[in-house]
């Protein structure tokens, strides 16, 4: 019979905690030890496992009908954070949802939020531009803005590695992604085809790359989370 693997180490993390120093008689100590040491037995499990990372996922509010190119800023924000992402999808559209040990989702999130905001705000100034306004059908503009896209993420990607207190960890994404290989059965998403570069609308990647360099990640002190500004020097 198949068992439920998160519950069965919520209730082994709950025996091993009852101890004589937690308020436990000696008797009940020995008594949780025995039944913590009986089902690592039948569960074919050890006791290195009670004690490691506890994974948890976070899913975020941004939610879109249909897939487009500012998703990739969210593996952007799961490579900083040094944890995993995988995209659900349910009535309510497309939604990321951060995977790993805390702190990395919970900062995740909020990162996530400040950059879809600060992406929209960009991209909603870059239409109100010149160069925008002189393409002249429906197919050159979706063009510009979707290298003005892929310029603000390559301009987002340098200043967060710039910004970035410890080194990025790839062993931690790693072991987040085969953690989360392993609780979630997920579709392989497709990638999008990679634009095809145009000389004419190079001035639109550079917009977008300056726009994703000037977003100023802050991990001020004692905040618990990065703040960002863009156009801040």
């Amino acid at each position: 019979m198949a068992f439920d693997r998160d519950a069965l180490l919520a209730k082994l993390r709950k025996l091993k905690a009852m101890t004589t120093a937690a308020g436990c008689t000696e008797a009940e100590a020995l008594r949780a030890a025995e039944i913590m040491g009986r089902l690592l037995d039948e569960h074919g499990m050890s006791a290195d496992e009670i004690t490691a990372d506890q994974y948890v996922e976070e899913p975020t509010d941004t939610r879109r009908r249909r897939r487009n190119r500012v998703e990739a800023v969210w593996s952007v924000v799961a490579w900083y954070c040094d944890c995993a992402m995988f995209i659900q999808i349910n009535d309510d559209g497309r939604h990321a949802v951060y995977f790993g040990v805390e702190p990395r989702p919970t900062i995740a999130r909020y990162l996530h939020d400040i950059v879809e905001d600060t992406a929209a705000w960009a991209i909603a100034e870059f239409r109100r531009g010149a160069f925008y306004k002189a393409r002249r059908t429906a197919k050159t503009r979706k063009a510009a803005v979707d290298t003005f896209v892929e310029g603000f993420i390559s301009g987002l990607l340098r200043k967060l590695a710039l910004k970035k207190s410890a080194p990025i960890n790839p062993a931690i994404r790693d072991a987040a992604a085969a953690e989360l290989k392993r609780v979630r059965s997920l579709s392989p998403q497709r990638a999008l085809a990679p634009l095809k570069r145009a000389a004419r609308f190079d001035d639109a990647r550079a917009a977008g790359a300056s726009a994703g360099y000037r977003t100023e990640i802050n991990d001020g002190v004692g905040q618990a989370v990065p703040v960002a500004l863009i156009g801040s020097d």
